[in-house]
């Protein structure tokens, strides 16, 4: 592994009132944050560079004041598409992760016929994860979600730009014959999209659920989500709330 060497005044760490340790590791997430903020980095790769799970990366993004979720304008109205009824899916990580902390895990159950993972999604899932409100936090997904094995490698050219979740998740559906993925971060669905699949993210889920009235508003799974540490920027937010007509 590389490294890299930088020096700062000796007074640095007084005005600070950081030890060397603790500063070095606050500037190696500042960096990492950032690199993932102008879409230089996967989430994977830039939890990676600070040393973290991914999971712990995503919820800790707010400190550095960045997004987990945070799409440009044309990308959100991308985000806010819901998946056809009852279409099979394969989801990523963080929209897990993401409808776990409001509660919604179950709306996938509900909306889809058959909902699959890769196994790197739930290795990823059991890591880094802080209890949710009920007080605990499983390590393994629920059994109506189907862990299938990749039939071949995944592709050195995905590994190469994604992290292993996204890498299996779209290597998994096209292997299956699946045409949508449930993908939140932009590279992700970029490939996706590239590749032939259709992408919905955590807020085309929420926006289907409501249109169903499976849910009475969809502002209450933001602030859950938000409370429990995956940060929304606020113009996806808006775009959700407009869409689902409460603003």
């Amino acid at each position: 592994m590389s490294q890299m060497t930088i020096e700062y005044p000796d007074d640095l760490l007084v005005a600070l009132g950081s030890t060397a340790e603790q500063f070095e590791q606050e500037a190696k997430f500042a960096l990492a944050a950032k690199l993932f903020e102008l879409g230089r980095l996967s989430s994977g790769k830039a939890a990676r560079l600070a040393g973290m799970p991914r999971v712990a990366f995503l919820l800790a993004l707010h400190q550095a004041g960045v997004p987990a979720l945070d799409l440009d304008d044309k990308r959100c109205k991308t985000n806010c598409v819901m998946p056809e009824a009852n279409e099979p899916i394969v989801v990523n990580t963080s929209p897990l992760i993401a409808l776990e902390s409001c509660g919604q895990m179950d709306l996938l159950r509900a909306l889809h016929a058959r909902v699959s993972v890769p196994q790197a999604v739930l290795e990823e899932f059991a890591q880094g994860r802080p209890a949710v409100s009920s007080g605990r936090a499983a390590a393994n997904l629920p059994a109506w979600i189907e862990v299938l094995p990749l039939r071949g490698p995944v592709s050195r050219l995905l590994l190469a730009h994604l992290d292993a979740g996204e890498a299996a998740v779209i290597s998994l559906a096209l292997e299956r014959g699946v045409k949508r993925v449930i993908v939140d971060e932009r590279r992700g669905r970029l490939v996706a999209q590239t590749m032939g699949l259709a992408v919905t993210g955590t807020v085309g889920i929420l926006l289907r659920a409501r249109n169903l009235g499976m849910l009475q508003a969809i502002k209450p799974c933001f602030d859950a989500m938000q409370a429990y540490g995956i940060w929304l920027s606020e113009r996806l937010i808006t775009s959700a709330l407009r869409e689902a007509g409460e603003e």
